[in-house]
């Protein structure tokens, strides 16, 4: 049994496809008219040859059949040819969306609409076309995306796309955001006691402590950490892992809930939720 069997491609090997193509070991099944009237290279590929066969012999025919596969060569590769077929049926996706969200065909966007997700879109190409098409989903999946991706991870290319009020909504929302994430970090919250335990345990000012010091080892340095934009939830959880020998449970419990009935972590949330109203 082979090691590497040829196998379909598990989103462009179309039931409804004319023509069988394989690459590597990737067989595709695709909309031949489709990919001809867009290339001349592809329209002479995918020809199917005009003779006529007996019907027991019509899988015989180049790109009839798994068995007999239209046979793409280097330096087309399946990861490269995975690509072009997800800008080129990403293309035709989008005017559907565009002729159904016209025509207020529901069923029909919101087929397409999932169609597009599964293209795997970039955090702008989903903002952009969250705004053109009014969905709010993808406006909110966006931000988040872009809010917690470093400036360096953006092109040239993406910042004239977004334009100039996109921009700065954006930077207005990452600005606000570090600097919450500054003044907490830098100002761990005050330690709510359990004085009956924490008397007889280490004290208030040795339990007070220990909690600094694992606030600021467990929590604020991921938390503004620049290479990863941890989400609050993530450097929270790194903090309820972190072993406080000094601290007593039931003051770590306390100061806990006390943080999360605040609301200290969760304002970042609010300054989400506004960047999504603005931009969409």
């Amino acid at each position: 049994m082979s090691e590497n069997p040829v196998k379909h491609h598990p989103r462009f090997y179309i039931e409804d496809g004319s023509a069988i193509s394989k690459v590597d070991r990737t067989l595709y099944k695709l909309h031949a008219s489709l990919l001809k009237s867009s290339s001349p290279i592809l329209r002479d590929m995918f020809a199917m040859p005009t003779e006529s066969k007996p019907v027991d012999q019509a899988s015989l025919i180049e790109g009839a059949s798994d068995e007999y596969p239209i046979q793409l060569q280097a330096p087309v590769t399946a990861e490269k040819f995975n690509d072009l077929l997800l800008w080129f049926y990403k293309k035709a996706l989008e005017h559907i969306l565009e002729m159904t969200t016209f025509f207020m065909m529901d069923d029909g966007r919101n087929w397409s609409i999932a169609e597009i997700e599964g293209c795997g879109l970039t955090a702008v190409q989903t903002l952009l076309m969250g705004q053109k098409y009014r969905i709010s989903g993808w406006v909110a999946t966006a931000v988040h995306r872009l809010l917690f991706t470093t400036q360096a991870r953006l092109t040239l290319s993406d910042y004239h796309n977004l334009g100039i009020h996109n921009v700065f909504v954006l930077d207005q929302a990452r600005t606000q955001i570090q600097d919450h994430r500054l003044a907490v970090a830098f100002n761990p919250p005050k330690v709510v006691h359990n004085y009956t335990v924490c008397d007889r345990h280490c004290g208030p000012t040795a339990c007070a402590e220990a909690w600094k010091d694992a606030w600021w080892g467990g929590f604020a340095r991921h938390y503004i950490q620049p290479d990863t934009h941890i989400s609050p939830q993530e450097a929270m959880a790194k903090l309820e892992n972190v072993l406080i020998l000094d601290m007593t449970t039931e003051c770590y419990l306390k100061t806990i809930e006390f943080i999360t009935a605040k609301g200290v972590i969760a304002k970042e949330d609010a300054y989400v939720a506004a960047t999504v109203v603005a931009l969409t």
